[in-house]
């Protein structure tokens, strides 16, 4: 029995403290593999249970039918057929629950492949007047991993009536590496609105709600990719790819 299962049992157990559950909670939504282990273990956790409980109902129907006069019998027919009924029900929600763990898993890792591939460093790729000093020392925090130093640094170039989009644009990515998920569409948000050559706004806010996926932000996400796509705007050929798959 591995690390991962011990965690996950005792977290279904309710033996996990409390200051834990939050964490484990988090790692569901981040690490698509360890989703995928938990999705596995609550698969075969529940189609056990209900087998046994299966096994357990047909012994007791087929004891009640055994002892019942026979003008009873066909009323034993009916409730084993219902029984029957609700367990193919009950396989049923456990695929589609399945389904969906699966597909919040799937979306979380292509925004998580593509973040790795992107955003382990930055990097000046608008250029212009707002590449200062200041910016370059934003950057070298968030190369050195210092996210908080980075956002502090990138968010006092972006006050009001300042113009800064390779600023705003570093910030919603120091935001989204950092898992502060609403304030980095804020910033993506503020970013689409910049009348630039190639401007990735639109695309980074689907990357933000894949990566969360909660809700409805995969439909949200999808929209999003579409209209990149629609529009040919940075990020359109990633876009068109991950809309077929999602």
């Amino acid at each position: 029995m591995n690390d991962s299962l011990n965690i996950i049992e005792a977290y279904f157990e309710g033996s996990v403290p409390a200051e834990e559950r939050e964490a484990f909670e988090e790692r569901c939504v981040n690490d698509a593999d360890f989703a995928a282990e938990v999705a596995g273990y609550i698969s075969m956790r529940d189609a056990v249970r209900q087998q046994l409980e299966a096994e357990k109902r047909a012994e007791f129907a087929l004891l009640y039918a055994e002892l019942a006069p026979v003008r009873n019998s066909a009323k034993v027919g009916i409730r084993i057929k219902k029984l029957s009924i609700y367990f193919a029900a009950a396989c049923i929600m456990l695929v589609f629950g399945w389904f969906l763990l699966w597909k919040t898993a799937h979306v979380t890792q292509l925004s998580e492949e593509y973040i790795a591939a992107n955003f382990s460093t930055l990097g000046l790729n608008m250029g212009g007047a707002e590449t200062t000093d200041q910016l370059q020392k934003g950057i070298a925090a968030f190369n050195a991993k210092k996210y908080e130093e980075a956002a502090q640094i990138f968010s006092a170039m972006t006050g009001p009536g300042r113009i800064e989009p390779e600023a705003v644009k570093n910030l919603g990515i120091t935001y989204l590496v950092s898992h502060r998920y609403e304030e980095a569409i804020v910033q993506f948000d503020r970013l689409s609105d910049y009348d630039l050559y190639s401007n990735p706004g639109l695309f980074y806010k689907a990357l933000v709600l894949m990566k969360r996926s909660v809700g409805n932000d995969r439909e949200a996400a999808k929209m999003l990719l579409q209209e990149v796509v629609d529009r040919n705007l940075a990020g359109n050929k990633e876009a068109e790819i991950w809309l077929q798959k999602l």
